[in-house]
């Protein structure tokens, strides 16, 4: 058994799929239309990645990892001065609440699934990701999802300092900009986990892949 494969073992994996929403990846979410606030933002990179990510979660499924979707919320009573000021701008609201913005964008999860709810970039701040997966005995955070550089990076980071083992799929994780992209997996795969794959992925779980 190959060293991925012993930590990617189904029953101590979760495969956590960070902020796969319209807001953010899709075309007319309120990120990609917001070119005067945010001008280098673009889903092209977030939209490659569907294909690699749905193959990923099927595999996951059918293997029996635990599969966590996480989502992200900004509603005004969470959203404090310096979040606006540096995160959001004065003028732009994503992910509210209810809204088309804050559902699901492509891939989302079954009723038996658990779904994490953040106000924050890491998901380990003030959820109940922690007691999830301390529950379930895990001990791999396979992570996908938007952005790379941003929410996907930092989840990585707070799992690493959890002492959680992190593996990265590079091709099922996505920024705006190419180059951001490719420093922030450099960094995740330095100091935090391994970034590999889907198909090395898949591989380990010795599942062929296919749509899901």
């Amino acid at each position: 058994m190959s060293d991925l494969e012993t930590r990617v073992k189904p029953e101590q994996t979760v495969l956590l799929l960070v902020d796969m929403q319209n807001d953010f990846c899709h075309r007319e979410g309120a990120l990609n239309k917001a070119k005067e606030i945010v001008p280098y933002y673009s889903v092209e990179m977030i939209e490659a990645t569907i294909p690699p990510m749905r193959k990923t979660l099927a595999a996951g499924r059918e293997v029996g990892a635990k599969v966590v979707f996480v989502r992200s919320e900004y509603s005004d009573d969470i959203i404090s001065p310096v979040w606006k000021r540096r995160i959001l701008g004065k003028e732009l609201r994503i992910c509210q609440p209810g809204s088309w913005g804050a559902d699901w964008y492509a891939v989302s999860p079954l009723p038996q699934e658990t779904v994490v709810v953040k106000h924050r970039y890491s998901p380990f701040v003030n959820t109940a990701l922690e007691t999830v997966l301390r529950a379930n005995e895990i001990r791999t955070l396979i992570i996908v999802g938007n952005a790379t550089n941003v929410c996907v990076e930092s989840t990585a980071r707070d799992a690493f300092m959890r002492d959680y083992d992190v593996v990265v799929p590079s091709d099922c994780v996505a920024t705006s900009e190419r180059s951001v992209h490719e420093h922030s997996l450099k960094n995740i795969g330095r100091h935090f986990g391994s970034v590999i794959t889907s198909d090395e992925l898949l591989r380990a779980w010795k599942v062929t892949p296919h749509d899901g």
